[in-house]
């Protein structure tokens, strides 16, 4: 029947041999199958529900029989099994026992073995040595054997850091594309859609969400005056896509052009693009331009991850990260402006009036290469704030496999976290929440205020700004501009029952804002949520007045957990299909001179499991830890002894810093399921407020996991 049954810490000095020692398997039975559920609060209603598959811990019965033999063997023999299943008991409840024990079990016929993890065990008297009557033949025959109550956790598998689960990302593989609105979803991908694990480079994850991408992609050579090449970004995914940098032979003011068609939906200034580079150029110089609103084309100070010196220089998956100019004094001054190639240039450049970001050789060296190849994906601009983790419905290839939640592991480096000459980006918290897909595939947490199109947010959703709220235009913020307003306005949220559901839940809630000046005191602002869009008849709910605390920095507002809807005061005609959120403001003392500026809602969900990590930062020191050459790495895989930590460490695994980590429990994914992490981050430059958060500041996150299973199946 079996032909290897063990139980073992996985050394053979600590090993019990069932089948050839004193000790002999009669049989092993699950007696108490794991549960199916586990309640939780719930967010739609005062009562529990269920909201997990299974209880981790099963109950198995092991029974076991003592061979004929010398007393003083069997009594070794018995001991040696006690001392293993008091150390599997020892592993959950003592923090210095980091070694498992478990049964290792192959069948006759079985390729691989079987694993089943132990935590606790009972059995009276028959397991002690010394026990009486003493353990003899007579005895066993007597009792019919031994019987051991085991109880299980599923077995961790873990799959390591360079081999975990694919996880997928915010784009469709093979997506149908129709210009322009194909572009509206390939940011945050990797390649052809899919996390690559076997690459140096992870997800893309961004500060904020946008909904459209990069539209158009023009060459100018200077040795073909007058042609301009393109549309590159026209080229078809599946297939390598030529794109030449510089012209060949290269000149300078050679030129390469990224824009967003200002007809596309939420159209808007964009932050970084994202490169996959084959083929490099070399003994080149240049530098990225934008178009200000002086009617010239300005430097742009970026963080270029794709060469040392010069841009395009080194292969594969890089990145360029800029934060959107403004001027010094003016915080919202629209220093980056719109226009049309073909206005400015005539002959045959592109009549596409929009945002526009050029890369312009300065400087040819003796023998420069040109002909840089971008291959395998468009080049895109990262705009979504979450990672996609897909189920392949129908096909034995769960991203996320197992019997119980996969324990997990997050990664973060930081990309696009430099200073830009005027802003410090580091992330010194970094915000993490997991939510399921099935309960909103149009959810997102960050819901921006500015949109005179309606279209800068998923929809179903619109922001109502009557006088005297402005709406005004302003490149440095995610959605092209912000809402102005005194203490008299008041601005709301509406959510039809389009999209109303999709954000029913549970919420840690903030605002990202800017007060450019400060006459008296500072300005607070009140969250209320109301049931219904008719006329907002019910306020059921009302947050703490927050007060703004600096000037002409974006500042994070915190309002603590909110519930949507708030279902304890729900009152008579309150309709569940529809929400309104209304956003009001006090002056402070400033006898209404003060203003604010909105930029957006922030809804980070918490009623699945949400983590948060921050530095601990000495008062009047600027946060430094995190650069490119370090992660952030939130960790429930690596040390099992520890729910959750958070550790920054070098690119080559050393510890260099400590976050503190607060969580519910361990950090985690459901098995066969589709969900998404979101990310919020944000810094302090003392332990005291103003927190503040840059929607400019873009992360690369890799994922693995250590699945868990009740009886895992593998090699030796």
């Amino acid at each position: 029947m079996w032909k290897t049954f063990e139980i073992t810490d996985g050394t053979r000095e600590n090993t019990v041999d069932f089948l050839s020692g004193a000790i002999r398997v009669l049989s092993l039975q699950r007696v108490i199958a794991a549960q199916k559920g586990i309640f939780k609060s719930s967010p739609l209603s005062s009562g529990r529900r269920l909201v997990q598959r299974e209880w981790e811990n099963s109950f198995y019965n092991l029974s076991i029989v003592i061979k004929s033999g010398y007393e003083n063997t069997l009594a070794q023999e018995i001991s040696k099994l006690r001392k293993l299943l008091i150390k599997a008991e020892d592993y959950d409840l003592l923090q210095w026992n980091d070694t498992l024990c478990y049964l290792r079990i192959r069948g006759q016929h079985d390729s691989e073995y079987r694993y089943i993890n132990i935590i606790s065990w009972q059995n009276a008297d028959a397991i002690n040595e010394f026990a009486q009557p003493f353990l003899t033949d007579s005895y066993i025959k007597s009792s019919g054997g031994l019987n051991l109550q085991l109880e299980c956790t599923p077995f961790i598998r873990l799959t390591g850091a360079d081999d975990g689960r694919v996880v997928k990302c915010g784009w469709e593989q093979n997506y149908a594309y129709t210009y322009p609105s194909a572009y509206r979803d390939i940011g945050n991908c990797e390649r052809d859609g899919t996390y690559d694990p076997l690459a140096t480079n992870g997800v893309y994850v961004t500060n904020k969400s946008q909904m459209s991408n990069i539209t158009d992609i023009w060459l100018y050579n200077q040795n073909d005056p007058g042609v301009w090449n393109g549309n590159y970004q026209d080229s078809v995914i599946e297939y390598p896509l030529q794109f030449t940098v510089a012209g060949a032979p290269p000149l300078i003011n050679d030129a390469v052009y990224f824009g967003i068609d200002d007809t596309v939906d939420d159209a808007h200034p964009f932050t970084s693009l994202a490169f996959n580079i084959n083929v490099p150029s070399f003994d080149l110089a240049g530098v990225w331009e934008y178009y200000d609103n002086t009617a010239a084309w300005v430097a742009l100070i970026a963080a270029d991850n794709t060469g040392a010196a010069s841009a395009f220089t080194l292969t594969g998956r890089n990145t360029v990260h800029w934060h959107v100019p403004t001027t010094p004094t003016a915080v919202g001054n629209p220093i980056w402006l719109k226009c049309n190639l073909f206005t400015l240039f005539g002959g045959a450049a592109p009549n596409v009036n929009g945002y526009w970001l050029r890369y312009r050789l300065t400087a040819v060296g003796g023998a420069p290469v040109s002909a840089t190849q971008h291959v395998d994906q468009r080049v895109y601009t990262i705009t979504k704030p979450y990672v996609d983790i897909q189920t392949e419905d129908g096909n034995d290839d769960e991203q996320i496999k197992g019997d119980v939640p996969a324990l997990l592991r997050i990664r973060n480096r930081c990309i696009g976290c430099t200073d830009f000459a005027t802003k410090n980006l580091w992330p010194d918290r970094i915000m993490v929440a997991l939510r399921s897909y099935d309960r909103g595939s149009e959810f997102s947490p960050y819901i921006n205020m500015y949109g005179p199109d309606g279209d800068s947010n998923p929809s179903g959703i619109s922001i109502v700004s009557p006088a005297p709220v402005v709406p005004t235009l302003d490149s440095s913020m995610p959605a092209g501009g912000v809402l102005s307003t005194p203490s008299t306005g008041i601005v709301y949220v509406q959510f039809t029952p389009a999209i109303s559901r999709d954000y029913f839940g549970e919420y840690l809630v903030m605002m990202r804002a800017v007060q450019s000046s400060v006459t008296g005191s500072y300005m607070g602002v009140q969250l209320e949520v109301s049931n219904s869009l008719a006329t907002y008849p019910n306020w059921n709910y009302a947050t703490d007045t927050i007060y703004m605390t600096t000037t002409a920095q974006i500042e994070t507002l915190n309002f603590g957990r909110m519930k949507i809807p708030p279902s304890s005061v729900l009152k008579e005609g309150d309709d569940l299909t529809e929400l309104a959120i209304k956003i009001s403001f006090t002056d402070g003392g400033g006898a209404g001179t003060n203003t604010i500026r909105l930029i957006d809602l922030i809804l980070i969900p918490v009623d699945e499991w949400i983590c948060n990590a921050e530095q601990v930062v000495v008062p009047s020191r600027v946060s430094t830890v995190p650069d490119t050459d370090n992660y952030v790495t939130l960790d429930s895989v690596h040390k099992p002894k520890m729910k959750s930590r958070a550790i920054v460490e070098e690119l080559a695994g050393s510890i260099v810093g400590v976050f503190d980590m607060s969580s519910p429990g361990p950090l985690w994914l459901r098995p066969d399921k589709r969900q998404r992490l979101f990310f919020f981050m944000s810094q302090a430059t003392s332990n005291a407020l103003p927190r503040i958060s840059y929607p400019a500041l873009d992360v690369e996150v890799h994922l693995d996991v250590a699945e868990r299973y009740f009886n895992l199946i593998g090699d030796d």
